[in-house]
């Protein structure tokens, strides 16, 4: 940390504001990467749980824990697995996924690569297919076949509705099945942990990838305001503006 990047500094009064405003905001800012930031954070402290889950909800239940070390190595591996399928910077990588470990390896991994894109997961078919389209997706993340969850079966009804080349990757749910040929774990786990196989784009400085992103998320929000005008109508939207 440089002497003048600090980020405890209080704020009592206007001598303080102006204290921290005399110094340039590029020498307080360590990085304007997010990538940088998250990097930073799972490195302070690696051998740190970083997650603790409970498939079932029992607090008897053995839990399944990721260090932050463990995190940082699959998300590492989960942006070189959309590296590999092809995926660059402003590719958007749709998140269907409930609160499982995988969920936040899925969102790392997809920051650094491409453009995570986090959807809620009780959506039916005709509104999710929507969003992909409107999203571009390159990649979908879904929750296999769970017994409680219609994720993957969601899934499936929209395939043939959307281009071929959209990858699904799949993670099994509590007490959920494992589909060999698009589990993310199985592809990742041949992908290197400790390295990117790309070069990372300095996302900051690339307005054309910044323009490209702002017309999907347009394209995104017109496709979700769609469909809350179908289940809502005029008055519910006017009500939610509100």
């Amino acid at each position: 940390m440089r002497p003048s990047e600090r980020y405890d500094l209080p704020i009592r009064n206007l001598a303080d504001v102006e204290a921290i405003e005399r110094v340039a905001i590029d020498e307080r800012i360590w990085s304007w990467n997010l990538n940088d930031w998250i990097d930073r954070g799972l490195r302070r402290d690696p051998a740190k749980v970083a997650l603790t889950a409970l498939a079932d909800g029992d607090p008897e239940s053995r839990p399944r824990c990721l260090t932050y070390r463990q995190l940082q190595q699959r998300a590492t591996q989960a942006a070189n697995l959309f590296h590999a399928r092809g995926l660059r910077g402003h590719d958007a990588v749709l998140l269907l996924l409930p609160t499982v470990p995988d969920l936040y390896t899925a969102l790392l991994g997809a920051l650094q690569r491409a453009t995570p894109c986090c959807v809620n997961w009780m959506l039916k078919p005709a509104q999710l297919v929507e969003l992909v389209r409107a999203s571009r997706a390159k990649a979908i993340v879904s929750l296999g076949p769970t017994p409680g969850f219609e994720i993957w079966e969601s899934v499936q009804a929209i395939r043939a509705d959307i281009p071929e080349h959209v990858h699904i990757l799949t993670v099994p749910g509590p007490r959920g099945q494992v589909l060999g040929d698009c589990d993310l774990e199985a592809l990742t786990s041949h992908e290197p942990a400790d390295r990117l196989a790309f070069r990372p784009a300095a996302r900051d400085d690339d307005v054309d990838e910044t323009v490209q992103a702002q017309h999907h998320a347009d394209r995104f929000a017109v496709a979700a305001r769609d469909q809350l005008h179908c289940v809502f109508g005029e008055a519910g939207l006017a009500d939610a503006a509100s």
